[in-house]
């Protein structure tokens, strides 16, 4: 089963290289981005896209057609569900001739080296705290291993690491890791746990009863820096989002004891301290599902990223439910020799069961093998299939006022970065998206209708966002606290015709990095043709079928926010695409999934897997009107994450080696 951000996105991916952004991306800067774009498989995705039916009943769904204004249609989930409100969307007004703004190019003033005079090695989140910077690091006590293993799982492991310890473990797996290391038997071990699930139980069923410690270090400048005591909430560990306002400091995170690869959650919670020791806590728990979820069927309610303003936070949450293979098989009395799912390279659902490739080896000198099981063979019932894949699972911003109760939004979300403004919320999808609390959500159109949103930042008194437009190249439009009123910058310096246009994952504030790097062609808008009708997936998520000859546009829906419900034209599954008439509910065509994988390999760029050059650069303002543009040193020590936090007047940037700060203008 593809996770529901690699299907919801991966449709538009077959279409245009759109990074929809996650925890793990925002945690590894803008060089994860560009490293993930640059091997990005577009026939992988259009294996989600035969699959979306996973996306569930829309909550929002975009109608456009030939010669009407895009028509917004809501249903609210808390009134009758027969009611909606429709929101007509006028086109941007946006001038055709750029403003010129007043460009800076400083150089930046090197900080302590990684590592050294009291610099953090590692920022694992960074934030504005009071006059400078919050830095921190969370670390984890080591991993104990038992006084001893069962015998049988001891003679599973060759006779010269069994002599290695001598019949006495270390304290923890670490040392044990290291012994084995230098006794170069690392590999043969690493191969027996990941053969043997009793033996990997065995060793690594022992959890260490210390909390986790947060290593957190202060700076103005990038130079000079302090340890700062500070304790992190019961419960936490890996922190998903940290956000700054005033005095506070909030952070949200699942409770560690949930947060285990299979053990799924159904909760998180959101952290607030002005003093870094004693917090003020809100657990939001997930909202009861339906069917009850049999063993080896895990729900996974979290957050990814956290925004937040003087009146409250936001929260974008995904809520899923996923398989863990050897659970649920062995739930079912099927386990047996031969299906040890550790030792495969793949596990596979669709809407008739579960397919576990086993064995093999990297060479092919050892056949794999495919063992597959229905899910009546599962004990797994058709409402529990038709979640797994992703009927009803959606991201979906959770918010609150600092003393108030966490709530859902109105909509779903594009699970994508959450930008704060002194008036609220924005996101953007193939519209822009305002919300003045998180809970309830207004669209308005792109500063660039046929492009996206690729990056923002935000300054004293609105927004800075780039775009990238169908033909690759980026621009620069000036929003207002509600991502409307748009006007187009000229900003002297700033490279446009990257092919990559511009991406940051860094956290919002008054500055991004982006990378203008070359990484092959745009891609274009996927097209095929199947008894005299055209099928077209736009560069912004829409689907549009028409006629082949004639180019009349017959129905045309965008998925890019919220999946097709009960009501779509489109239907999606194993075999392809069914396209129906959306009036006479008749089946017009069908597009085999054959047909739309070939056309899809058929558009994948060849330079897709060339050797990637960054190309990286800071932008930042406080005011929108004067600029810095600093061409950034793109071999100065990139070999690890690449982070910023800004504070207002300052910027502060990690490169992984070292660290840097500018003063912006």
């Amino acid at each position: 089963m593809a996770d529901h951000d690699d299907i919801r996105f991966g449709l538009i991916d077959a279409a245009a290289s759109i990074d929809a952004g996650d925890t793990d991306s925002a945690r590894a800067g803008v060089w994860a981005t560009a490293r993930r774009r640059q091997v990005r498989n577009r026939a992988g995705a259009m294996a989600g896209l035969v699959a979306v039916v996973a996306l569930g009943a829309a909550a929002v769904l975009a109608l456009a057609g030939p010669d009407d204004p895009d028509t917004l249609v809501t249903a609210d989930p808390t009134e009758n569900t027969d009611a909606v409100t429709e929101t007509t969307l006028v086109p941007a007004d946006t001038a055709s001739t750029a403003r010129t703004v007043e460009v800076v190019d400083v150089p930046g003033v090197a900080g302590a080296a990684a590592g050294l005079d009291g610099a953090p090695e590692i920022a694992e989140w960074m934030t504005p705290w009071r006059d400078g910077f919050l830095v921190g690091t969370t670390t984890y006590p080591p991993q104990p291993l038992p006084s001893e293993l069962p015998a049988d799982v001891v003679a599973l492991f060759p006779p010269e690491v069994v002599d290695l310890f001598a019949g006495t473990l270390p304290p923890t797996i670490d040392e044990a890791t290291k012994m084995l290391s230098d006794a170069g038997l690392l590999d043969e071990v690493s191969a027996v746990i990941q053969e043997h699930p009793e033996a990997s139980a065995a060793i690594y069923g022992t959890p260490s009863t210390d909390p986790p410690v947060v290593e957190a270090r202060f700076t103005t400048d990038g130079i000079t820096w302090e340890p700062v005591e500070m304790t992190l909430p019961a419960g936490a560990g890996y922190l998903s989002g940290v956000a700054a306002v005033g005095d506070r400091l909030a952070v949200v995170y699942s409770p560690q004891e949930l947060a285990t690869m299979f053990s799924g959650s159904d909760r998180f919670t959101v952290a607030v301290t002005t003093d870094l020791i004693n917090w003020t806590t809100q657990d939001v728990i997930a909202p009861a599902l339906d069917v009850d979820l049999p063993a080896g069927i895990q729900r996974s309610f979290g957050p990814q990223g956290l925004a937040a303003t003087e009146r409250g936070w936001a929260v974008n949450v995904y809520d899923s439910v996923s398989v863990d293979p050897l659970e649920l098989i062995s739930a079912a009395g099927l386990d047996g020799p031969g299906i040890n799912v550790n030792a495969g390279y793949g596990v596979n659902t669709d809407d008739t069961g579960i397919e576990v490739q086993v064995g093999g080896d990297p060479t092919g000198s050892v056949p794999q093998q495919t063992t597959r099981f229905t899910w009546d063979e599962l004990g797994v019932t058709p409402q529990v299939v038709e979640m797994l894949n992703g009927n009803g699972s959606a991201p979906q911003v959770w918010a609150s006022a600092w003393d108030g109760v966490a709530a859902p939004s109105d909509t779903r979300s594009v699970s994508g970065q959450l930008v704060a403004t002194a008036a609220g919320y924005l996101q953007w999808t193939d519209r822009t998206w305002f919300s003045p609390d998180g809970l309830t959500w207004t669209p308005s159109p792109l500063p660039d209708p046929d492009g996206y949103v690729t990056s923002a930042f935000v300054y004293d008194g609105g927004v800075i966002v780039l775009s990238r437009g169908a033909d690759g190249t980026a621009d620069v439009y000036r929003l207002d606290e509600t991502g409307g009123s748009p006007q187009l910058l000229d900003v002297a310096g700033l490279p446009s015709t990257g092919q990559s246009g511009f991406s940051s994952q860094s956290a919002p504030g008054s500055a991004v990095i982006v990378d203008a790097g070359e990484q092959g062609p745009a891609p274009q808008p996927l097209a095929v043709e199947v008894d005299g009708y055209r099928l077209t997936i736009g560069t912004s998520g829409t689907f549009e079928l028409s006629d082949a000859t004639t180019g009349k546009v017959i129905v045309s829906e965008n998925f890019m926010r919220n999946a097709p419900d009960e009501n779509s034209s489109f239907a999606f599954g194993p075999d392809g695409i069914t396209v129906t008439d959306p009036d006479t509910r008749e089946v017009l065509v069908v597009f085999p999934s054959e047909v739309l994988n070939q056309a899809d390999q058929g558009t994948t760029s060849d330079s897709a897997t060339d050797e990637y050059t960054p190309d990286l650069w800071l932008f930042g303002s406080r005011d929108g009107q004067r600029f810095l543009v600093t061409d950034l040193d793109d071999g100065a020590g990139y070999g690890g994450p690449i982070n910023l936090a800004t504070n207002g007047n300052r910027v502060l940037v990690n490169t992984g080696d070292n660290w840097f700060t500018y003063d912006l203008p």
